[in-house]
């Protein structure tokens, strides 16, 4: 399997990772993130770095099948993916989840991409998931490694 500083190469060499990267926790989806990251010029999400188009043959599925191609694989490369794409991020970049949500402090975003953030300084910005318009309707509160979203 690559290893995370691998990764961040390759999304350095093939994609636009930078400022204003989309992570989403808890309930919070990859559509969430991908429909909040559409209101951002430039922004990125995780399937628009790692599953679209030659993206997703060029990386995540060369990756895998170096893992061995099986589930158990993949849940190993997966968490690399993330904390590289955290580590890629500079600036700004924002996490969905719900309002009033509890956020589980085992998972990836707590484990992995919010540390790597931190390590960057990277401004990270709370987006309530459960909003219908992102451009009418943001809500939005800065991040500081809470549990829940204010």
């Amino acid at each position: 399997c690559p290893s995370v500083g691998t990764i961040v190469a390759w999304l350095k060499e093939n994609t636009k990772v930078g400022k204003n990267t989309v992570f989403y926790t808890g309930s919070a989806t990859s559509r969430n993130a991908q429909a909040f990251a559409a209101t951002i010029e430039g922004a990125q999400t995780f399937t628009s770095a790692f599953m679209t188009g030659d993206l997703k043959s060029k990386g995540f599925e060369t990756w895998l099948d170096e893992c061995g191609g099986s589930a158990c694989e993949q849940d190993l490369l997966i968490p690399r993916m993330s904390e590289a794409l955290a580590k890629a991020s500079a600036d700004t970049s924002y996490v969905m989840v719900k309002e009033g949500e509890k956020i589980d402090t085992s998972k990836i975003w707590s484990t992995a991409e919010y540390p790597a953030l931190q390590s960057n300084k990277v401004e990270v910005w709370a987006v309530n998931s459960a909003t219908k318009d992102f451009t009418t309707n943001l809500q939005k509160k800065r991040y500081d490694g809470t549990t829940t979203f204010p």
